[in-house]
């Protein structure tokens, strides 16, 4: 058993992906840059740690531990991309068209 091809672009992406989510919360670049950040760099591990995982098929803690940690992930990004649609549709709840505004 060998690692493929797919498994190598998983850790470089997954390398890239980890130092987005640092510079995220270095930069304060969002309004929940903590979540955002640790979002990013718990799909970072995920990818970095796709490559051992297909080697050690057989292993199922490790497969355990990648698919609770991408779970977490994905529960992050929920949360963090959810939580924007919730805020946008209480902002324009008031909203109406342009013909059915009193001047």
């Amino acid at each position: 058993m060998g690692f493929t091809h797919s498994s190598s672009l998983c850790f470089f992406a997954g390398l890239a992906a980890i130092v987005i989510g640092v510079r995220i919360i270095n930069l304060n670049l969002t309004r929940n840059l903590l979540l955002s950040g640790i979002g990013f760099i718990l799909t970072g591990l995920g990818g970095v740690c796709a490559a051992p995982t297909l080697y050690l098929k057989t292993n199922r803690k490790w497969q355990l531990f990648g698919a609770i940690l991408l779970v977490i992930a994905a529960l992050v990004f929920a949360f963090v991309g959810y939580l924007p649609y919730w805020n946008h549709l209480a902002d324009y709840s008031n909203w109406q068209p342009l013909p059915m505004r009193t001047p």
